[in-house]
């Protein structure tokens, strides 16, 4: 399927999706096809939660544009992490342990942080080791690389 045609089916959901804003009542359906891949209103609204709860204090009201806005942004990021990982597959581009480990080495000398202190601070934010790993992998592919994820290693 040509990339424009793409674009222009998930730019169908999208505006679909901004008007799930009026129908509060509904729980869960289809907001997005990426290449085969559903991404579902439930899982929109479990990651706006998730950014909303690391925001301490910031909440918005169901019909505040904010709220709209943020939908959005997180659906555009769903849709890009989905984009990233097809294309690190179809490329067959990985990471590897050696250099995800300088990252995280990286992040804690940066921070100042020793193991255990960055394990606390995983803790606090609700996000396991594993899970962390996972970010950074997502975070390297952003920045330029594309990559998959190996079960081996759960940081």
């Amino acid at each position: 399927m040509p990339r424009p045609l793409k674009l222009l089916i998930v730019m169908g959901f999208c505006l679909c999706f901004s008007l799930s804003a009026q129908a509060a009542e509904l729980v869960d359906r289809v907001v997005a096809v990426v290449n085969g891949k559903l991404i579902t209103l439930f899982d929109v609204n479990a990651r706006v939660t998730d950014l909303l709860q690391r925001t301490q204090g910031v909440a918005f009201k169901p019909d505040d544009p904010r709220n709209a806005e943020l939908q959005r942004q997180v659906l555009e990021s769903l849709i890009n992490d989905i984009l990233i990982e097809q294309e690190a597959a179809r490329l067959k581009v990985t990471v590897s342990e050696t250099e995800l480990d300088s990252q995280i080495d990286d992040l804690k000398k940066k921070n100042n942080l020793t193991q255990q202190q960055l394990q606390t601070e995983l803790l606090k934010e609700g996000m396991t080791s594993r899970n962390f790993g996972k970010n950074c992998v997502r975070t390297t592919s952003k920045s330029g690389f594309s990559v998959t994820w190996s079960t081996a290693r759960p940081w």
